[in-house]
């Protein structure tokens, strides 16, 4: 009876953002144009004005932090540091840490919702053969490609498993499917979840969701508290779009979706007999 485990990372759909944006599906996301620092006058000579210019100044232009830095070492070098000066320099600050969030909330959102969001990379593995991971960008293939060899795989399983992939995973793998124009090999709409044909381990361990307390709610976290070892190290999926930006950082993606392969087969023979 083959078995197979699988994983998969994601990043924001940015060639279709525009496009749901003019739509009026997603909101745009508020970002403030921050100005670098080459394209400003030296900071001694910006903080060489009045208080209430250099506040409209930093308002007109904000700066990023680096800038920021130099400013408040020219204004504290000064013989008399001008409170009104670093009170506004710190206020930018804010606007920039403001600006960063808003940046990152938008594109979790984004890689978060099936909808939304596109294949970075896909690890699985039958049995007890070694993981695969595909990885946007590294080794071939497009993301139609991959999503066709997972179906492939998916047709000839037993048993599908994974964490949280009822939630997140399979709705991603249809949603893309349907937008790429890729055939559904099988039918998983009619899975029960008594047949095991999809398990997921998430729901296994916590079938309340959300509201059961003070869970280790993460794949890493759980695997700890049954001993089980994570490959991956500290990479996480925060990581992956800034890591799918390199060579060198896809193949840490690689490394990371076939780690969680491992820590899923290993957590769902744990499981056995007991959760599921």
């Amino acid at each position: 009876m083959p078995i197979l485990y699988f994983d998969l990372e994601t990043v924001p759909d940015e060639d279709r953002e525009l496009e749901l944006i003019e739509l009026g599906v997603i909101e745009p996301q508020e970002v403030v144009q921050r100005t670098d620092g080459d394209d400003l006058p030296e900071p001694a000579n910006f903080i060489d004005a009045k208080v209430s210019e250099i506040e409209e100044d930093l308002a007109a232009f904000a700066p990023v932090d680096s800038y920021l830095i130099e400013l408040e070492n020219a204004e504290k070098s000064r013989e008399k540091p001008r409170k009104g000066v670093l009170d506004a320099i710190n206020k930018s600050r804010q606007v920039g840490e403001k600006n960063e969030k808003a940046k990152a909330d938008f594109s979790k959102n984004s890689a978060t919702s099936p909808e939304l969001c596109k294949l970075a990379a896909i690890g699985y593995a039958v049995g007890d053969s070694k993981p695969v991971a595909w990885v946007d960008g590294r080794n071939g293939g497009t993301e139609s490609d991959a999503l066709q060899t997972l179906w492939e795989q998916i047709a000839k399983a037993d048993s599908i498993v994974g964490f949280n992939v009822l939630e997140f995973d399979l709705p991603v793998v249809m949603a893309r499917s349907i937008l790429l124009d890729v055939p559904a090999a099988r039918d998983l709409t009619k899975a029960k979840p008594w047949e095991n044909l999809v398990v997921d381990l998430y729901k296994k361990r916590f079938p309340r969701g959300n509201r059961d307390a003070r869970k280790p709610g993460t794949l890493k976290k759980l695997a700890s508290c049954y001993g089980i070892e994570v490959p991956s190290g500290d990479f996480h999926g925060g990581e992956v779009a800034g890591a799918m930006q390199t060579e060198e950082g896809r193949e840490k993606v690689a490394q990371y979706v076939r780690s969680d392969v491992e820590i899923t087969r290993s957590l769902h023979r744990k499981f056995s007999g007991y959760f599921c």
